[in-house]
């Protein structure tokens, strides 16, 4: 279910393997920056970066999340534990390279995003014709990884898309950060973690076993 810039709720903070696939944000030098060309709807979601018992942190996407109305259930045996993580995606145009990513949109980006399509100066960034690129650029703000701000400037000209650019795939969202089955979902708690108290019979899986799980260690955008 994907919704367009500025008509979904605000974010209150803060699939596959989806390495190579998203833009890094935390990866940019002090004072780099990124241009885009935003593409499409925006996609929410929700995920924990749970403590595993071989003592990594692993991501897993939680089916106890209403996308529609974006309200967590009560019933998810992980709410309270871990770093939670409410998240909205959308398709870019990475302008250095000119292929089509996904950006995880932070907090401070996202809320100027929506202020910038409703504004009637600016309209939505991602309209074909009247659209626009955005820069990013990230600044430090302390001596910590986390200590960043990512400030977004949009360009004054339209963008408007190339049939190139109509024609290019997207990334189809709702399956790349697809949330496993309730099912599958508590069994690798059960499985990979101490919190449910359960020994598994048979092998122990690794932590990445679900599909929208991803091997990647640093900020996760």
């Amino acid at each position: 279910m994907g919704i367009r810039l500025g008509k979904g709720k605000p974010v209150v903070k803060g699939g596959k393997n989806t390495q190579g696939l998203e833009i890094s944000l935390s990866k940019l030098e002090d004072g780099g920056s990124i241009r885009l060309r935003l593409v499409g709807e925006v996609e929410p979601n929700y995920r924990y970066w749970t403590q595993c018992t071989n003592g990594k942190a692993k991501p897993i996407i939680t089916p106890f999340f209403d996308q529609e109305t974006e309200v967590l259930s009560s019933k998810d045996p992980l709410m309270g534990v871990g770093r939670k993580e409410f998240f909205y995606t959308i398709n870019a145009i990475d302008r250095a390279t000119s292929e089509m990513k996904i950006l995880i949109l932070k907090t401070g980006i996202y809320r100027s995003l929506t202020s910038f399509a409703l504004d009637e100066e600016y309209g939505d960034p991602t309209d074909e014709k009247l659209g626009y690129d955005v820069t990013i650029t990230k600044e430090s703000t302390g001596p910590k990884p986390i200590n960043v701000k990512y400030d977004l400037r949009p360009s004054p000209k339209t963008s408007p898309l190339t049939d190139s650019e109509k024609a290019m795939t997207q990334h189809v969202l709702s399956e790349v950060y697809a949330a496993p089955e309730e099912a599958e979902y508590m069994e690798w708690i059960k499985i990979n973690t101490d919190i449910l108290n359960v020994v598994p019979d048979g092998p122990v899986a690794p932590a990445d076993t679900p599909a929208n799980s991803t091997e990647k260690e640093d900020i996760p955008f």
